[in-house]
This record gives structure tokens, C-alpha cells and sequence, in this order.
């Protein structure tokens, strides 16, 4: 569970924050790197949302802390605005750098029982009162008014999709455009392997014969830390370039280069987490995420499935009747099949312009849920762009490419998202163009994956549902 659950975790660096409060007093703070992580917080290892802040933000902010909300720069009344909703649930992004280095406002926040937000004491984050997509939506709301911005921006990604979509519904007249990342469409599909299974045997089917036998001779030997360098590589990298990865591991030549796997496994290690408390920048908080899964996102339907690996066959998903992970997780934080309410984004249609940045194989957010969502919610005018091949949070990992002008222009993409403009098809073929003829090292591996837009929710989809496997389950 805890791996599926990992994969809604979006990677951060560093920033400078702004604490919320009268003034928005900018404090810089110390650079701090880290990667998501699930913590299990316990009654022992909690600390409020002060401790925290006096911890990670270098802040001596005493006032009670509700919603914490913080920018990197002094927070400009003549710039517009857009707020970030961080995925997870349960996660926070202090150490996630800007998207768009100037011409905006950047407004972060510590949603319910996380970061700087989490409650004075254990007994308040352990209520299940608090914690709600419908209160996160709300709170989204008091961070604008806070800011006195009129017209906002909201930019989610993963998890954050949902309270997006429900605050883009609630509070429409406030919404300047809609942008989602890693879509959160269809609940059910957060329970099935399929998508996963696809994405897995895509990498193997790139390997030649005698790495496909190395592969096997890992996934079937006595090394736990070889196995599990394949499995992280498989989960966080191996949509775009597992396949680079596991050239070095697994040579053409045949063989397994176990010096390049106690590297790779070193590598991981470090990045696990360099903090010594379970509440940290970059934290996915497990209980916070258990909370919303068991309520919101069918946490008591799930387990019917399971991953197994299949010498001939590759990677399968098959029925089982034995895992009660979910079951049990809820029952031990107190949630009851009772308190379920299930989200299904058609309740929550919009008349605010909505972007999509969407992979086709996404192994998080499957690609037909964002397909499902952008066929009901957006009633007046949307863009859909299909990232094809690509993973979770494509347009991020564009924007942060190492390719100065591949960054540069999906950083305009961002822009006129942010600025409710038009997205043309000719400007998807510069986004393309770029892609694919950059020379920079780190981003060739990435270079067949490319953009297609969608303007129309009455588009028929089955030639590209067929063409691509992250799409081809759970049709609508």
C-alpha cells in the first residue's frame, strides 16, 4: 500500500518562504533539499505546526497557526496571482522552487494537519473532523481573500486536483483559469494495477534479451537491495528513463553491474530522508494521506487486485481475495465505512476555464480519469494537452528541464495558463520542436515525449486510447 500510495508525491528543492499573518513578513529561508517521502507520524514523533516552522522556516512567527501560507518573494499586490495545491494528500512543498521566476505571485499553502498548518496538539490532528477535500477547497478561498486577490489562479497537481476542482466549482466567480497537473479523475482507477502493469512492461520491452535475463535474475535472486533499485526505478523514473537507468544496471552485453546497483542503492538511501523527524519539507504525512483515502477515495473498495511479476509474461495485475491493507489502515484510525463520501468529479461541473497537463502513462493519476474529468466538469472553454508517453507532472518536469530554452518555453506555457490565454496548435509545435531537437544530455532521454492538444470535449478519443496503453482501461 504504502508504495502505491508514494506514487502521488511530487519531488521538491529549495525556497524562501513568507509567513502568513498581518504584514506577510518575508523570511528567507536556509536551502534545504529533500524528496517525498511517506512518514507514519506517531503520537511520540508529532509536532505542531509552530515547532515545525520554528524547525524548517526559520520563522518567529508566534501567532496561532490555522492555515499556514507562505511565498518565496515579497508578495507584489500589482502582480496577478495563482495558488499552488500541493498533491498527496498529505504532503507539503517548502523546499519546491517557483515555477514562473517572476511575473506572478507564487502562493503556497500547508493544507489541514500538514507542515506549518498541523494542529497544537495530537489529539486535534488525530480528529477526523478536520479533514475534508470540501475544507481544503474552503481554505483555498481564506488564502485568497487573506492576499485580498480578486481574480486567482489555482495550479494543482495530483491529489490537488480534487480540491481544486470542487473550489473551481464553489467559488467560480473568484477563478481567473483553472490548471491541473496529474489529473484526479475517476476514483475507481486508483485501485487497479492495470495502468501500472502497461508502464512497467513498456521499460522491459526495452530491453534486449540478455538484460531481460538479468532482470529476471534479480527479480528472482537472494539481493533485497538489487530488487529494490529495480522496483524505485520502476516507480519514480521509469516512465521517461527507466530504460537509461537500466542500461547502466543491466549492460547489453548481459550480466548485472552490481557496483552500479550499490551506487544506485547509496543514491536512494540519501535521498530517503535527510531530516531526523517524520514531519519535514517534502514529508507525504501517511496518516493525513490514510485519512483521505478511507473518506474520499474508495480506501474501502481497494485491495481487490495485486502486481505480480511473471517470468514469461512480464509484470500482471490479477484479482486477490487476501489483502485487507485498506480495511484495517481506516479501522485503526477510527474511520468508518460511515464516513466514506466518495468523490466523483461530475458533481462539481465549472464555468472557469480549466487546463489539463496530462501523461498518457501516468502511473499516479490514470490518463482516462483525466479524460473522464475534462468530459464532465469544464462546461465553457478548456485545453487539454496530452503529454503522450509522458509520466506524472509532465509539464513540471519540462519546466524545470535543463535545457535552458525547453524551460523557457513550457514556462510560457505555464504563464498563459496562469493568464487565461488561448493555447494555438502552432505553439504546441514550437513546445514540440524543442523537445525534440535539444542536445542537453539530461533531456534526450526524454525527447519522444511531446505534446498533443485537445480543444473540444466532444473529440473522439479511440484512436488515441488505442495508440496508447495509459489509456486504454476504464473507457467512459
Amino acid at each position: 500500500m504504502g508504495y502505491i500510495k508514494g506514487l502521488f508525491a511530487l519531488s521538491v528543492s529549495a525556497v524562501l518562504l513568507t509567513s502568513c499573518g498581518k504584514g506577510f513578513e518575508s523570511i528567507e529561508e536556509s536551502t534545504t533539499v529533500g524528496v517525498p517521502i511517506l512518514q507514519k507520524v506517531t503520537k511520540e514523533t508529532y509536532m505542531s505546526g509552530h515547532k515545525f516552522c520554528d524547525m524548517y522556516t526559520n520563522t518567529n512567527n508566534s501567532r496561532t497557526v490555522k492555515i499556514y501560507t507562505y511565498l518565496k518573494r515579497e508578495f507584489d499586490p500589482k502582480l496577478p496571482s495563482y495558488i499552488f495545491v500541493d498533491g498527496g494528500p498529505g504532503q507539503n512543498t517548502h523546499a519546491y522552487p517557483d515555477i514562473l521566476g517572476s511575473g506572478f505571485n507564487e502562493i503556497h499553502f500547508d493544507q489541514r494537519g500538514v507542515g506549518c498548518s498541523a494542529p497544537d496538539t495530537w489529539e486535534e490532528y488525530t480528529d477526523q473532523e478536520l479533514y475534508s477535500s470540501f475544507k481544503t477547497a474552503n481554505d483555498i478561498d481564506e488564502v485568497r481573500k487573506a492576499y485580498d486577490v480578486k481574480s486567482v489562479s489555482i495550479y494543482a497537481v495530483s491529489y490537488g486536483t480534487l480540491p481544486a476542482t470542487i473550489y473551481a466549482n464553489k467559488f467560480e466567480a473568484n477563478v481567473k483559469s483553472i490548471v491541473l497537473e496529474g489529473v484526479l479523475g475517476t476514483v475507481e482507477t486508483l485501485s487497479r494495477y492495470s495502468h501500472r502493469v502497461e508502464k512497467y512492461n513498456l521499460i522491459l520491452n526495452s530491453l534486449t534479451e540478455k538484460q531481460r535475463d538479468a532482470f529476471d535474475d534479480v527479480v528472482y535472486g537472494n539481493s533485497n537491495k538489487q530488487k529494490y533499485v529495480l522496483m524505485y526505478l520502476l516507480g519514480t523514473a521509469g516512465f521517461r528513463d527507466g530504460g537509461y537507468y537500466f542500461k547502466k544496471l543491466l549492460p547489453e552485453s548481459g550480466g548485472i553491474n552490481a557496483s552500479e546497483f550499490d551506487r544506485a542503492y547509496g543514491n536512494i538511501m540519501k535521498e530517503q530522508n535527510p531530516y531526523n523527524t517524520a514531519q519535514h519539507p517534502g514529508a507525504t504525512d501517511e496518516n493525513v494521506l490514510t485519512r483521505f483515502y478511507c473518506k474520499e477515495l474508495g480506501g474501502f473498495s481497494k485491495d481487490k487486485f495485486t502486481m505480480n511479476y511473471n517470468r514469461t509474461r512480464g509484470f500482471v495485475e490479477e484479482p486477490t481475495v487476501d489483502k485487507t491493507t485498506w480495511a484495517e489502515e481506516c479501522a485503526a484510525q477510527g474511520i468508518t465505512l460511515a464516513m466514506e463520501n466518495t468523490y466523483d468529479e461530475r458533481k462539481y461541473p465549472t464555468n472557469a476555464t480549466v487546463y489539463y497537463f496530462q501523461g498518457s502513462h501516468d502511473g499516479a493519476t490514470i490518463a482516462s480519469g483525466a479524460l473522464s474529468h475534462w468530459k464532465t466538469v469544464p462546461q465553457k472553454k478548456s485545453f487539454f494537452m496530452l503529454s503522450k508517453k509522458g509520466g506524472h507532472n509532465p509539464g513540471l518536469t519540462k519546466a524545470n528541464a535543463k535545457d535552458k530554452e525547453i524551460s523557457k518555453i513550457h514556462k510560457q506555457l505555464f504563464s498563459d495558463a496562469f493568464s487565461n490565454k488561448r493555447i494555438t496548435v502552432d505553439f504546441v509545435k514550437q513546445l514540440n520542436a524543442k523537445i525534440t531537437s535539444t542536445t542537453v544530455e539530461e533531456d534526450k532521454t526524454q525527447s519522444f515525449i511531446t505534446w498533443e492538444l485537445f480543444s473540444g470535449t466532444k473529440t473522439d478519443f479511440s484512436a488515441v486510447e488505442n495508440e496508447f496503453g495509459g489509456l486504454r482501461r476504464w473507457k467512459q
